[in-house]
């Protein structure tokens, strides 16, 4: 809903068509969707890969925000829930709202249900917050537990695929630190959120979130650290992992560096286990210790596509001592270690706050042309050398990807919109011979951007007489020409 809001809040909605019954438009996001909405017999269209599946996607919401002209509302966040803020003065009517809304009422949520689901759940989860905020206690702990479990339970059963719903839990679990870190809790209540956090990572029904004993150690006080390392010495060896990670944390909580290592140790000539091991020492306070593991373990390992953090660490203590040829030092090593597009910007950046992009880019430009053609591309389309790029992608039109190529159509189009048009028609010619409906609603994306480059380029003529041809040439594939219809060619 509001990714729909900010569509249309920000002019996103073009080519808008209402007839009374029937809306259409186009609206620009990663790429051009065509949408469609019928109102008479509640049918909608959208061309996107979430709106092909039947789904009210963001594109269809953000043409009825423009159709209706509610341009106001478009830029302010929508009340999803009916619950007033101030009814959460009463932590029993928080309760019982909370119940309401998290609580799972199906067996199975599907895509759409559950984004409709993470909606309604929106403006209470948003009250949580901001009572953990503003006036957090042990009471209010239950309460934000009791979110928690509720919407557990039901991502658990639903398809989450948008991530509305594990976004909303990341959030309770911040709001339920918040509330722990700054409640008075009582012996009684500190105990009973030890054993909580012990439940939710062990007793319960989820195995893919995590809660840190350490974050709770001032909440739950030296006893419930105590109980919650019985609860662990009691558990079974089929959660090896969590408890690994749990015992992890308590030797952090501990701030000591040879039982940190103790635990975490091991090949330290791999990097991820290094880069583990730096990070639990960095969050016991032993920076320093840290910085010299990710030293000698990037040094052991540097082709490891596990030595970007150490790379990180590294370059961010350079940049804090204001070390920038050091920091640019560790860049071009890493780069020619680990060519890629991200490393060569990584390099760029960092050279050129030392001042030595010239010569480092004389050797790092055939590295990532020779590792990675495509990237190459991309990263002088990046640079603002549409030129260089398109003639480096008309060298190897097979290997470079059509989201590249639209890039490559649309700086091209300023300058040589004729040039573009035999590549337009070899893409549609791929999609067409896929044969599916996905390839047939690219296709259809395809041709509209073509015919406004002929446009253009003044070969509207030659285009209609393509396009005329393609259709008598597949005039046997009906659902080519469905797909052509729905997408205004």
């Amino acid at each position: 809903m509001r990714r729909g809001q900010d569509y249309a809040g920000r002019g996103l909605v073009v080519d808008l068509a209402d007839d009374g019954d029937r809306v259409t438009a186009v609206v620009r996001g990663t790429d051009d969707y065509r949408v469609e909405l019928v109102a008479t017999k509640l049918r909608w269209f959208c061309d996107c890969p979430v709106g092909v599946t039947g789904a009210f996607c963001k594109h269809c919401v953000a043409v009825a925000i423009r159709a209706a002209g509610d341009h106001a509302r478009a830029s302010e966040p929508a009340g999803l829930d009916p619950f007033d803020v101030r009814a959460g003065g009463d932590l029993a009517v928080l309760a019982d709202e909370v119940a309401r809304v998290f609580t799972p009422r199906r067996r199975y949520y599907d895509y759409d249900q559950a984004n409709a689901y993470a909606d309604a759940a929106e403006a209470t989860t948003g009250l949580l917050e901001e009572w953990s905020r503003r006036a957090p206690s042990a009471g209010l702990l239950t309460i934000v537990q009791a979110a928690i479990d509720r919407a557990v339970r039901t991502i658990l059963r639903s398809d989450d695929s948008s991530g509305g719903q594990s976004m909303q839990i990341d959030r309770l679990l911040d709001a339920h630190r918040n509330t722990a870190r700054h409640a008075s809790l009582d012996r009684k209540s500190a105990t009973a959120l030890a054993r909580w956090l012990y439940r939710f990572m062990f007793a319960g029904p989820q195995d893919f979130l995590t809660v840190d004993i350490d974050q709770y150690a001032d909440a739950v006080g030296p006893a419930g650290i105590d109980l919650y390392r019985r609860l662990l010495d009691r558990t079974g060896d089929g959660h090896a992992s969590a408890l690994r990670h749990a015992r992890g944390r308590l030797a952090i909580l501990s701030r000591d560096a040879e039982q940190i290592r103790a635990h975490f140790g091991g090949d330290l000539s791999r990097a991820f286990l290094v880069d583990e091991l730096a990070r639990a020492l960095e969050d016991a306070g032993h920076a320093d210790l840290a910085l010299a593991h990710a030293r000698a373990g990037l040094a052991a390992d540097p082709r490891s596509p596990y030595a970007a953090p150490l790379v990180e660490r590294l370059v961010t203590d350079a940049l804090r001592r204001s070390a920038v040829d050091e920091a640019a030092r560790l860049r071009a090593d890493d780069f020619h270690h680990r060519p890629s597009t991200t490393t060569y910007a990584a390099l760029e950046r960092a050279a050129t706050a030392a001042g030595s992009w010239e010569v480092e880019r004389e050797r790092a430009d055939p590295v990532l042309a020779a590792a990675d053609p495509p990237g190459w591309v991309s990263t002088l389309l990046r640079q603002g050398d549409s030129a260089a790029a398109w003639a480096a992608a008309e060298t190897m039109p097979e290997r470079v990807g059509l989201d590249l190529w639209r890039r490559l159509f649309r700086a091209r189009v300023r300058i040589d919109p004729a040039s573009t048009l035999p590549h337009y028609r070899r893409l549609v010619e791929q999609c067409v011979l896929a044969g599916d409906r996905g390839n047939y609603r690219t296709a259809a994306r395809l041709l509209r951007n073509m015919r406004d480059t002929a446009t253009k380029a003044d070969r509207s003529a030659q285009f209609a007489t393509y396009l005329a041809e393609l259709r008598e040439r597949h005039r046997r594939r009906p659902a080519l020409h469905d797909e052509l219809r729905r997408g205004g060619v």
